[in-house]
């Protein structure tokens, strides 16, 4: 597969979201309830794509790969999990919130392991941005399958995000929320989400197949 056909792939991925998020919007409520729903079919698709991202990498880098740069490895780990609702199953509170450390019947060891994952998730993003932030804009430029892809996942990240509660959000500034709006945007926001490990499984492959190949690729 040439860059540019995965590139059209990645639009393909897009044009596949955004209409079955249509459709998803324009049938029955329950139905849509059920699709989009915690642990219901996009949520499950969504974890199982992040495990392939993680196995991947995993298996095709290696050892060498994950010392150079382990937040390829962990992250896709660490958002499958997350996918599955992990940061919040024990205790019911996010892990990354404050009042789950002030909240006093979590016991000490808890929030100190929770701690621990959260300081680590922050510190592999940091390390990821250090690192990869020169190499990621000179991919852009050229309009390369590496460049494309990773722009295409930080936007469905940060516009799944900014969706994320948007009821609560718009009326936390005094602004009225339709009933439309709070029907279609966890619809929005699922589909959103579900396309980030699509494309990021879709780019993993080709950089390493390309590895494999010694056609090219960022080196390890």
């Amino acid at each position: 597969m040439t860059d540019h056909n995965i590139n059209k792939s990645y639009y393909m991925i897009i044009a596949f979201i955004a209409l079955s998020a249509t459709i998803c919007m324009l049938v029955e409520f329950s139905f849509a309830h059920f699709i989009v729903a915690e642990g219901g079919p996009v949520e499950t698709i969504s974890a199982v794509l992040y495990f392939a991202c993680f196995l991947l990498v995993l298996l095709k880098g290696g050892v060498p790969f994950f010392i150079s740069r382990p937040y390829f490895t962990l992250l896709p780990l660490i958002f499958g999990l997350r996918e599955l609702d992990f940061d919040v199953r024990f205790t019911g509170i996010k892990i990354y919130k404050v009042k789950f450390y002030l909240n006093q019947d979590i016991s000490l060891l808890a929030k100190i392991i929770a701690f621990t994952v959260v300081a680590a998730i922050a510190t592999l993003l940091v390390l990821m941005i250090a690192r990869e932030s020169r190499a990621f804009y000179a991919e852009l430029k050229q309009h390369s399958y590496i460049g494309r892809g990773a722009f295409l996942i930080i936007v469905l990240i940060a516009v799944s995000k900014s969706i994320d509660g948007l009821g609560r959000k718009l009326a936390a500034v005094g602004l009225a929320v339709s009933p439309t709006v709070l029907r279609n945007a966890p619809v929005a926001e699922e589909f959103l989400e579900l396309g980030i490990p699509m494309i990021m499984f879709l780019l993993f492959w080709k950089y390493f197949q390309r590895s494999t190949s010694g056609t090219g690729g960022v080196s390890a």
